[in-house]
């Protein structure tokens, strides 16, 4: 009778779509967000040890490499993000400290 595929396309075909438009749309900012998410969870990192924070960033470095060899990617400007997501964290850390002291 009716085929799971053309069901899907009927049921799905607009928030496909959608999500397509809403993705292509805000990707760049998805991806500054993601790159400032990681520097700074990187950096709080090292409330649980130095070495996950250290790991984080080599992990991303060796990541954003290798996406500029394979895709000539912007090395510079996502390391700059992942920078302004890890001082970010050590702002928070250190204000932290001062109003905690923890």
């Amino acid at each position: 009778m009716f085929s799971k595929s053309w069901v899907r396309k009927l049921v799905w075909a607009d928030w496909d779509e959608d999500v397509k438009t809403i993705w292509e749309e805000y990707k760049n900012e998805l991806c500054v967000l993601s790159h400032v998410l990681a520097g700074f969870l990187s950096c709080v990192a090292i409330l649980i040890s130095p070495v996950l924070s250290v790991l984080g960033f080599v992990i991303f470095l060796v990541y954003e490499m290798d996406q500029d060899w394979r895709k000539d990617d912007w090395l510079d400007k996502e390391m700059m993000e992942y920078g302004m997501g890890f001082f970010l964290g050590i702002v928070v850390l250190l204000l932290w400290w001062w109003l905690f002291g923890i």
